[in-house]
């Protein structure tokens, strides 16, 4: 379990940075960091896939990307920020990780241990 000091109103944890013109969001702060390593890509964390529709978005943003999970909870995380962030000059798409991974930590996750791996 997880748990958070106050209530993070439309605030998201931005260690992935601002972004020029490009932004996703993902659902925690490993995933969102993992994104954005493996991405080049600024990520912010919404702190859960309930709440990808309440992040108070920059306007200078063109892209958004939602690097969603690869669950179902994820998918209707996507939906509901689709419809939330829907405006003219906005391009919204999702990208969740590859086929077999949970998240974008997951991937991360794999790369560091196979190059870790002494060579044979």
């Amino acid at each position: 379990m997880k748990l958070m000091l106050g209530r993070p109103a439309r605030g998201a944890w931005q260690g992935g940075g601002a972004g020029q013109g490009t932004l996703a969001l993902a659902e925690g702060f490993e995933t969102a960091r993992a994104f954005t390593i493996l991405n080049e890509i600024p990520c912010w964390a919404t702190m859960g896939a309930r709440r990808f529709d309440q992040i108070q978005l920059p306007s200078s943003i063109e892209r958004l990307i939602l690097a969603i999970d690869n669950d179902a909870e994820g998918r209707r995380g996507a939906i509901k920020a689709e419809e939330c962030y829907a405006r003219p000059g906005l391009s919204i798409e999702r990208m969740p990780p590859k086929a077999g991974f949970k998240d974008w930590a997951k991937i991360l996750e794999t790369g560091e241990r196979r190059c870790l791996k002494p060579p044979l």
